[in-house]
């Protein structure tokens, strides 16, 4: 269900050694290091990367399946793919939000999480693409 990012400006970020997080002035939150001939990605931006490249998967693949749903309603790995997105906010992103103890819903990654859960449903999903492209020929 996701239509956009929004991440924090760069411009909050200092422009001599970002590196120290002691010696800042105040906090950071941009998602890179700027250093003064540089400028380094972080965790926090390969996270991002990620979460981009598994919605761009997850779009491919409802694409595939729209397609292949539209040239024959019974074809089997399009009604599969239609069933594994249709239960991906349940069975996978539910699972995770579920578990912040305040019961709000939101994620908290900074608590032990499921990133396994999260990683089969990355490889169900490529495969799922795969073997749908593959069986529209």
């Amino acid at each position: 269900g996701a239509v956009g990012l929004g991440l924090w400006s760069y411009g909050d970020a200092p422009r001599k050694n970002d590196w120290n997080d002691y010696m800042r002035p105040a906090t950071s939150y941009s998602p890179v290091y700027f250093d003064s001939d540089r400028i380094t990605d972080s965790k926090h931006w390969e996270a991002i990367q990620e979460g981009v490249e598994d919605y761009q998967d997850l779009e491919m693949l409802k694409m595939q399946m729209d397609r292949a749903l539209a040239e024959n309603p019974r074809n089997a790995r399009a009604i599969e793919a239609r069933e594994f997105l249709n239960d991906l906010d349940r069975s996978v992103i539910g699972r995770i939000s579920n578990q912040n103890p305040s019961g709000s819903g939101s994620m908290l990654w900074s608590q032990e999480n499921e990133a396994p859960l999260l990683d089969e449903a990355r490889l169900r999903a490529l495969r799922c693409l795969t073997e749908l492209v593959q069986s529209r020929g």
